[in-house]
């Protein structure tokens, strides 16, 4: 979980700074991709709080076509 949160921190900064913006915002897409499979893959779990992770991936899935649009558009 920590490595996910600095991946978004890192991808964040660099989005912030003077650095060319479209490599960054594709990486952003890769991660949302990562975070769907662990998503998907936690659906799979017993006792898995079903729910919640709908919920989750239906928020994830929002903002990873928000980041393919920004990243197309870059």
């Amino acid at each position: 979980m920590r490595g996910y949160g600095v991946r978004e921190l890192a991808a964040g900064m660099a989005l912030l700074g003077p650095a060319r913006k479209r490599p960054w915002l594709w990486a952003r897409v890769a991660g949302d991709a990562v975070d769907l499979a662990t998503l998907g893959y936690g659906l799979r779990e017993p006792g898995a709080r079903k729910g919640r992770l709908l919920a989750a991936t239906g928020a994830v899935a929002g903002v990873t076509l928000l980041d393919i649009y920004a990243a197309a558009r870059a």
